[in-house]
Order: C-alpha cells, then structure tokens, then sequence
C-alpha cells in the first residue's frame, strides 16, 4: 500500500491488476424491521449508499444481512456482524428514525465510545438524492 497524493491508496497483488481503494469507509444506519416497510427501508439505505459512492467513498450496508439469515441466526451474531464493520469504517450515516431501532441504538453509542464520526440525515437529504447533500452539517 501506499498513500497517493489524491487520497486514494493504490493496492498491487501479484498476478492481480492494480486497483485504487477510496480511503473512507461508511456505515450506512438505519431502522430495518422496527419502523416502517422493510422494502422501503432498505431503498432509503441504498439512496444513501448511492451517494456515499457519489463521493468517492465505500458503503457498508447492513440492511441486506436480511438476505443471508437462512437459516436463522440470533439477533446477537447479526448484532456482534455489525459492530465488526462499524470498528473498521471512518464514518457513520444515520438515517431518518434510527432512533426507532435497537440495533441503531447501539450502533451510534459504540460511534460514540470509538470516536468514529457521525453524520445523521434527515428526510429532507434522502428526498434531495444529491451528493451534495452529504457534505451538509449534521442535523441535530
């Protein structure tokens, strides 16, 4: 690895073409099952995971776990899953009414302890679909 002056690091493999890899990497937090249609909850987390590659970085999207629950695991694997991701990524993305879910709950509380960034969006950004609207101050 190294650091290029652009912000993106360049990772060589042998026998692998060379790829440039986006420095940041966002959590993308939201309520799945606890509040709202499931379909439509999923939409809003990929609208924002669209613009997070808008702007250069990689999306970490929880929301389709759903997909791979066959058979069943305990809500504590997924929950454990989760958090495995949010320690490696740089920023977090809260959506409208995380504070419905449990599991976002504790996702923003452990943002807290490690000091990894918060950013929370309202409907207003996810109704905008723009880039631009990442680069708003988080709304309180």
């Amino acid at each position: 690895f190294f650091q290029a002056e652009d912000g993106i690091r360049d990772y060589k493999v042998t026998g692998v073409q060379t790829c440039a890899l986006p420095i940041s990497v966002a959590y993308i937090a939201g309520p799945l099952t606890t509040y709202g249609d499931v379909q439509r909850n999923r939409a809003n987390a990929v609208r924002v995971a669209r613009m997070v590659v808008q702007n250069g970085m990689t999306p970490i999207v929880p929301h389709f776990f759903l997909e791979l629950d066959d058979p069943p695991q305990p809500y504590e694997f997924w929950m454990g899953a989760c958090l495995a991701l949010l320690e490696r990524c740089d920023l977090a993305f809260f959506l409208p009414k995380w504070q419905a879910s449990k599991g976002c709950r504790i996702e923003h509380a452990f943002c807290r302890e490690r000091g990894i960034r918060i950013i929370y969006l309202d409907a207003i950004t996810l109704d905008n679909d723009s880039p631009e609207s990442l680069e708003q101050p988080p709304s309180a």
